[in-house]
């Protein structure tokens, strides 16, 4: 950076006369410049960190539009060194880190999508000042930030939602489960995030895949319900027949009689069957599923189709 100082002499007329009157001018030329992580102090490197630390999930509800983590940390300094100040990365993410009252004790947190949320274990990193300052410079410039070596490391066993605790029991035996609900209360979506955990184990079968076109389009025609519900339960036997774990029946299944040829399935083939109604808050409400509904129903219908699910 290069200053430079000047000094102007300016007459100006006062009273007919011309008195001086001294500015002194500043003008600065500044050159761009960058710290390297050795322009940086860092606290942390005699730390020989030993960290603890304990995981939470967001699990009060099944169907989220982003479920938050939180991970407890304890990171105690064998020189003896506290709260010292650190940073951490998930993969090339970096997350807030937030100092906690209690000595050495940091909270850090960060959110997924249900639909990319993982669960097992997951490695954090952990970075002194110098570590995220180079972090940084490594994303800014389309590098590597892998090749930044961590302070330390540190595993957490997170689980996404208690979706993933019902997969796995669902998992355990050969089971068929009946979604239940009107049109639009969100059964394929919780069908959808429920395969996605279980993968090819577990396959969904709908009556309106009958009416769902190659190129993804939506065509419902009433006069062949009934062919597409026969349709749907001979996918049913089929899976069933080649033992699948998990066989998810996304049907309004409101009725007894729609449920009778399932629960006949599931008897022929060795299968538990559990009825299920989508975990959303709107589920029982005939406003909202008219809304969201792509069959057309029309709110009155929507009403009388509470009455037979209640």
């Amino acid at each position: 950076m290069l200053l430079i100082l000047g000094v102007a002499v300016i007459f100006l007329a006062s009273n007919g006369e011309y008195l001086p009157s001294v500015f002194l001018c500043c003008v600065v030329i500044c050159e761009e410049f960058h710290l390297t992580p050795h322009d940086v102090f860092s606290v942390a490197a005699s730390c020989n960190p030993d960290i603890r630390i304990k995981s939470y999930t967001a699990t009060d509800t099944l169907v989220l539009n982003e479920i938050a983590f939180v991970a407890d940390i304890t990171l105690t300094c064998k020189d003896g060194s506290k709260d010292i100040p650190i940073y951490a990365a998930i993969g090339h993410n970096l997350l807030p880190v937030t100092k906690t009252p209690e000595p050495n004790r940091y909270l850090i947190s960060w959110t997924e999508k249900p639909t990319l949320a993982r669960s097992g274990s997951v490695t954090i990193n952990f970075y002194d000042d110098n570590g995220y300052v180079a972090f940084r410079k490594a994303l800014r410039s389309g590098g590597d930030s892998a090749s930044v070596a961590p302070l330390t490391t540190a595993n957490v066993n997170v689980e996404s939602s208690r979706l993933h605790s019902l997969a796995r029991q669902l998992l355990s035996k050969l089971t068929v489960v009946l979604l239940r609900g009107p049109s639009g209360s969100g059964k394929s979506t919780f069908a959808a995030a429920l395969a996605k955990i279980c993968g090819d184990r577990c396959v969904v079968l709908s009556t309106d895949d009958f009416f769902t076109r190659s190129d993804g389009s939506y065509q419902f025609t009433p006069a062949l319900l009934q062919t597409a519900h026969f349709w749907n339960r001979q996918r049913a036997k089929f899976y069933a027949r080649q033992s699948r774990a998990l066989i998810v029946i996304d049907n309004t299944n409101l009725a007894l009689f729609e449920m009778v040829p399932y629960l006949e399935i599931a008897d022929e083939f060795g299968y538990r069957l559990w009825v299920k109604e989508p975990p959303t808050s709107w589920r029982r409400d005939p406003d909202i599923c008219s809304q969201k509904s792509r069959h057309g129903v029309i709110n009155g219908l929507f009403s009388l189709l509470f009455v037979m699910l209640r």
